[in-house]
């Protein structure tokens, strides 16, 4: 068997990538079974609400199909700036832990 060259294994790869994106594959329907549906909204929990925590809190809240259901940091301060971040947005006021076990024993 002769061995594909660069140019022949690149054209052979997007030729199968297009017969996949334009047929379907049942490996791919079976990896999005579990996203969230169209008309659901994507519950938050941040574990960490300092400079980074806050930057990523302030993105996804001004998404409107996020909602922070639950801002986790031993620091008062902290919390209290991600609550803030959730008032200015417009959502809900989220629940706040110290424990990052309870974020992650949520469902």
């Amino acid at each position: 068997m002769k061995p594909l060259t660069r140019r022949e294994f690149i054209g052979k790869t997007a030729l199968t990538a297009a017969a996949l994106g334009s047929v379907g594959s049942p490996f791919i329907r079976s990896a999005r079974a579990g996203e969230p549906g169209a008309n659901e909204k994507i519950h938050l929990g941040v574990i960490g609400c300092g400079g980074m925590g806050q930057v990523d809190l302030t993105d996804f809240v001004a998404n409107p199909d996020v909602e922070c259901v639950v801002i986790c940091d031993l620091d008062d301060a902290r919390l209290a700036k991600g609550l803030e971040i959730c008032e200015k947005a417009g959502r809900r006021r989220p629940e706040t832990v110290k424990d990052f076990r309870r974020v992650l024993d949520r469902k």
